[in-house]
């Protein structure tokens, strides 16, 4: 078989798009009008398609930038989920022959480094990890590790409930008694942004990686079913939410948390999540990904994990890959 890569066109939008849809791990962070709605990757984008005998069998989002005289491709460098999109007929064979088009396609272009960061395990609907290996077999090493806490929502609320620790149910008995939780109240998504700006900007001195209003662009531009939205309130104010992701069919993701801390005591984080598991496995989810406890792979919030950890969620990981590609003259 012959094997070619192509660089992404915006002739190619829908062909992407079906693409990403029917794939294995495809998500709709993969998808065009995501990565069009950050106008930055206009400047560096450098999406790739693979063929395989004329067929498509995988596309890579991808920039290609230029930094102190080197040039470096990345998957995805402003994107959560980056890494290779794969058909349902990839082989072994077929991803190792795939990396090499590509390693010799960066090379040709005289890049200096290759970052493939792929989508984490819980979003793949089977089994696939070709491409880890491939990547392994061309010389890519592994450049960082992180993990996510991930709830299996697929045994029934009854079984995921049993699997919290005792001090999470307790807790859990506790908020229910004085917060009142709603799903899908987007129109608190403005009182929830001020509370989440406040504990980012308070505990952390950051921000969140998207405004108010590049998130309300976000979810005109993907479509409102692509998110879901858990409020918890207090005497009828807001005091705790989750701003959640539907990364693909049957899937939650918990992209934004926070609290107003000084009602931390009514344990209101704890309402929205068990309510979002119950409201999760009553509409057929299959998991809900509760995020990260990592910071830069190497820096672990211990408390945090445990917390998470504390609902019955447990650990995915995630590598980073990095070639650092030699043989650029030759």
């Amino acid at each position: 078989m012959s094997f070619e890569v192509k660089l992404y066109s915006k002739d190619q939008r829908e062909i992407w798009d079906d693409f990403v849809a029917k794939s294995i791990n495809g998500t709709f962070l993969h998808s065009r009008p995501f990565f069009d709605c950050n106008p930055l990757n206009a400047a560096d984008d450098h999406s790739l398609m693979f063929y395989s005998s004329g067929k498509l069998i995988a596309v890579l989002p991808a920039t290609l930038r230029s930094h102190e005289g080197q040039r470096l491709f990345s998957s995805h460098n402003r994107s959560t989920y980056g890494g290779f999109v794969i058909h349902r007929s990839m082989g072994v064979s077929d991803a190792v022959a795939v990396v090499d088009v590509l390693v010799n396609h960066l090379r040709s272009l005289q890049v200096t480094s290759a970052t493939i960061r792929n989508p984490f395990r819980f979003l793949y609907d089977q089994i696939s990890d070709e491409f880890e290996y491939a990547m392994w077999f061309h010389g890519f090493e592994v450049l960082s590790r992180e993990l996510e806490v991930f709830i299996d929502l697929t045994p029934g609320l009854d079984t995921v409930r049993a699997r919290y620790v005792k001090a999470t149910r307790n807790n859990n008995t506790r908020a229910h008694r004085d917060v009142m939780v709603r799903i899908d109240e987007f129109d608190h998504l403005p009182k929830f942004w001020a509370l989440l700006e406040k504990n980012l900007a308070d505990r952390h001195s950051t921000r969140p990686v998207h405004s108010l209003d590049e998130i309300n662009k976000l979810i005109a531009t993907v479509g409102k079913q692509r998110f879901a939205f858990s409020a918890g309130f207090f005497d009828n104010e807001l005091v705790a939410g989750c701003l959640m992701f539907i990364p693909r069919p049957g899937l939650l993701h918990a992209q934004y948390i926070a609290q107003d801390y000084e009602r931390q005591a009514l344990r209101p984080i704890n309402a929205v999540i068990d309510e979002v598991v119950s409201w999760g496995c009553a509409n057929h989810f299959r998991g809900f990904n509760l995020g990260t406890g990592n910071e830069g792979g190497r820096i672990m919030n211990s408390g945090l994990f445990h917390f998470k950890e504390g609902f019955g969620g447990r650990s995915v990981l995630r590598e980073t890959h990095h070639l650092q590609i030699r043989g650029i003259n030759g």
